[in-house]
């Protein structure tokens, strides 16, 4: 419970730095304030969105488990729990300066180059994470392989039948 605390606090915050930066009233009021918004809540919201989606586009539940998120990939390349919470911080901070940085283009536009600067991000990742598992894991053969894409079951796998 104490994520889920800890994300709903960012997230009230965040919503709250949008509604007084962008204001008028504000001394200094920010351009693109939901770009930066967003910037903030980057990893977890894009790390959730993509898992959900890729669950979803696999016909499983979007709850179910698996090991699609970052820091399994970052875990799979040898790195600590220590070193994923601090890659993680610091390409959150990269975000950040980036949305701040390009603010005068707009938020639609400095939203796109957030997303397409992930994706890219994330590509690198799981290309150097799929190089590094291959010398560690054994291929286990197709037919041993049971990959069930079933959101709800009315039925067992097995009946009998008299």
């Amino acid at each position: 419970t104490g994520s889920l605390l800890l994300g709903i606090v960012n997230s009230i915050l965040v919503i709250r730095f949008i509604n007084m930066a962008g204001s008028s009233t504000v001394s200094m009021p920010i351009e693109a304030a939901p770009a930066i918004g967003f910037s903030i809540l980057m990893i977890p919201l894009f790390d959730t969105l993509r898992v959900f989606s890729l669950r979803i586009f696999d016909r499983r539940s979007p709850f179910s488990p698996d090991r699609n998120h970052i820091h399994h990939f970052l875990l799979d390349l040898g790195f600590s729990h220590k070193k994923i919470t601090l890659t993680c911080v610091f390409a959150n901070i990269i975000f950040i300066a980036m949305a701040f940085g390009l603010r005068s283009l707009g938020t639609t536009t400095v939203m796109g180059i957030l997303l397409a600067t992930a994706f890219s991000f994330i590509g690198i990742i799981y290309y150097l994470r799929q190089k590094s598992r291959s010398g560690r894991l054994q291929k286990t053969p197709e037919t041993e392989v049971i990959k069930s894409h079933k959101i709800l079951t009315l039925v067992s796998d097995t009946v009998e039948v008299d």
